[in-house]
């Protein structure tokens, strides 16, 4: 397989990030320069011959770290060990996907790790009580289990995405947003709407309120959750109402991985784009998630 195309798209990705746009020969070039090869046409004698492989790592295996989420222990050919989410794993797709920077330098080849990752999840990983939302898209729209078992297990369409599995079709991705939705100047009312989770056995819309706590912003767990719970007990009547429900996730994540009680409006994703466009639902959101005065 050829590695140059990999190592480019990397490449782009990585200097469009820091706002550097380069054509594909200039980007031919950088590469080649990167690789310490005089020109392009030496780079592609080097993959030619397969020698710009990455050095394939073992899988040690997979632990849930508090605060954190699943991580997967990898080991490198040097012997060194390093990890990785697996929520990661599942929503890196594409070329070059198995392909990722080590802390300790260079690139390396997870490929069989997350075959084995992979073929050793149960077919559903979902939480037998239905009552408990389990989260298929995060706040990025990511997906967040991102396996096409849980979706044939529970019996809902699925959709893609660049051609591997994601847990909802373009219909249903049309009422995600990635980006956060700010209903007042408190923290409080920030929503984040990439959220989607399966709820009493169907897909559920669930935008989150994060109510943050840490030594750093003073707020501790208890405080934190205290305050969420007042709130969701605020919104939950007119969330009732309109087909949806209300949950408090006691021991959560923000989206930067700190500290936070989660307050999840979950809302029949069937109901929703059949009562409307997804700029509708925006607005029905912002009535939904406003404490009545």
């Amino acid at each position: 397989m050829k590695t140059t195309p990999i190592l480019l798209d990397r490449l782009h990705s990585a200097l469009k990030a820091r706002d550097v746009v380069l054509k594909r020969t200039d980007l031919l070039q950088v590469a080649a320069s990167a690789f310490g090869l005089r020109n392009v046409h030496e780079m592609s004698a080097l993959d030619d011959r397969g020698d710009m492989c990455a050095p394939a790592v073992r899988c040690i295996g997979t632990h849930d770290v508090p605060h954190v989420g699943e991580m997967a222990f990898f080991q490198d050919p040097a012997g060194d060990v390093f990890a990785v989410t697996t929520m990661r794993l599942d929503r890196d797709v594409g070329r070059g996907a198995d392909w990722i920077l080590s802390p300790f330098g260079g690139l390396v080849d997870v490929s069989s790790a997350r075959r084995k990752i992979t073929d050793d999840e149960v077919p559903s990983s979902a939480p037998a009580d239905r009552e408990v939302p389990y989260l298929l898209t995060d706040t990025d729209c990511s997906h967040v289990h991102g396996r096409g078992g849980d979706m044939d297990a529970l019996g809902e369409a699925r959709g893609t995405f660049q051609d591997e599995f994601y847990p909802l079709t373009d219909d249903e991705t049309a009422y995600v947003d990635p980006d956060m939705t700010t209903e007042s100047q408190d923290d409080r009312h920030q929503a984040r709407l990439g959220c989607t989770a399966m709820f009493r056995g169907s897909k559920h819309l669930a935008p989150t309120v994060e109510f943050r706590c840490s030594e750093e912003c003073e707020v501790t767990r208890e405080e934190a959750y205290a305050e969420a719970v007042l709130y969701a007990e605020a919104i939950a009547p007119r969330v009732r109402a309109s087909g949806g429900d209300v949950h408090v996730e006691r021991d959560g994540v923000d989206a930067y991985g700190d500290e936070a009680v989660n307050v999840r409006i979950l809302m029949p994703l069937k109901d929703v784009i059949a009562a409307g466009s997804p700029e509708e639902w925006r607005t029905r959101l912002s009535f939904l998630m406003t404490e009545p005065a």
